[in-house]
């Protein structure tokens, strides 16, 4: 079954079966070859997210190329803008200005320098929210029965997972769909375990559990690859790209536990970032920041920042 809406999806689908083949070669082109000799944690804030009547958690991170901090609780339904240097909340949102309380929200994604998306299963919405933490419209997402994973793509558009199709769908700033495309294609499932994209917002790279694997696009559609995960990876389920400061770019991956990875796709090499000692939440890396990786961790929420250490 294809849930194309336009006839690219046709031309997508074609040219994903063409390059599988060659999917490790395409890969270690689209990321330039890079080393991380190292690492070191500089800093590490608690972040006062408060108490409720709710627990709190799954929390998820979103950092903004200029310096702005996003905590989305799952748990208590509320989306956090918070201070990386003193971890006090600057603000907190929950929908009810709007007169719709979130219901059961998602994802964020990363900041575009005047708002922040976050999607709701609930209500089958993505709600657009101003820096001042003022809601500003939203995006019904008639199509998907199921949006889950969310993130702002080159060229003002947006890259949406909907669970209840299985599919990707690339979206105008209007949210209306331009085209898609199935994820599950020969896996015994068709859910990524997590979703991102390259700093420049132009490459999609999915997370897959089973079987262990990353899986990249154009973000137009027009090429795929596929990478394996080594063994040290096969646990991850959560994915960031960052760039290095001496050029090119690594894959990040954590999972469960309090171990994050460093994946060199071009050579296969993994690398060990210094572990927090307690639960990983999220891992995100800022556009603006190149070798730098941020960390939620532990029950006291508390903002890690890792240095990468990128070699010649």
């Amino acid at each position: 079954m294809t849930f194309g809406l336009c006839p690219a999806n046709a031309f997508l689908l074609n040219m994903t079966r063409i390059t599988q083949k060659h999917s490790m070669v395409i890969f270690a082109l689209f990321l330039a070859a890079a080393s991380v000799s190292g690492s070191e944690i500089e800093s590490r804030v608690r972040l006062q997210l408060g108490e409720g009547d709710l627990p709190g958690g799954p929390y998820c991170l979103a950092v903004g190329s200029d310096g702005a901090f996003f905590v989305l609780d799952q748990g208590r339904a509320m989306l956090h803008r918070v201070s990386p240097e003193t971890g006090d909340v600057i603000w907190r949102i929950d929908g009810s200005e709007s007169g719709e309380p979130f219901i059961d929200p998602a994802h964020i994604s990363r900041p575009d320098g005047f708002f922040i998306y976050l999607t709701d299963r609930g209500s089958r919405k993505v709600w657009r929210i101003d820096y001042r933490g003022e809601i500003r419209g939203n995006i019904d997402l008639a199509f998907a029965a199921d949006p889950v994973l969310l993130d702002l793509a080159s060229g003002s558009q947006m890259v949406l997972y909907d669970r209840a199709a299985s599919a990707i769908y690339l979206l105008d700033d209007s949210g209306r769909a331009l085209w898609s495309f199935p994820t599950g294609a020969g896996r015994k499932t068709g859910e990524p375990a997590d979703l991102c994209l390259s700093p420049d917002g132009g490459r999609l790279y999915l997370l897959w559990s089973d079987p262990p694997g990353i899986t990249s696009f154009n973000i137009y559609g027009r090429t795929s690859s596929s990478l394996p995960l080594p063994g040290e990876c096969v646990s991850s389920t959560l994915l960031a790209v960052s760039a290095l400061a001496g050029g090119g770019e690594v894959l990040c991956l954590a999972g469960s536990g309090d171990a994050v990875l460093v994946l060199e796709p071009l050579s296969g090499s993994v690398g060990k970032l210094p572990a927090p000692g307690e639960k990983i939440w999220d891992i995100s890396a800022a556009p603006d920041e190149p070798g730098v990786l941020y960390l939620l961790t532990g029950r006291q929420v508390a903002l890690v920042k890792i240095k990468l250490e990128s070699g010649e």
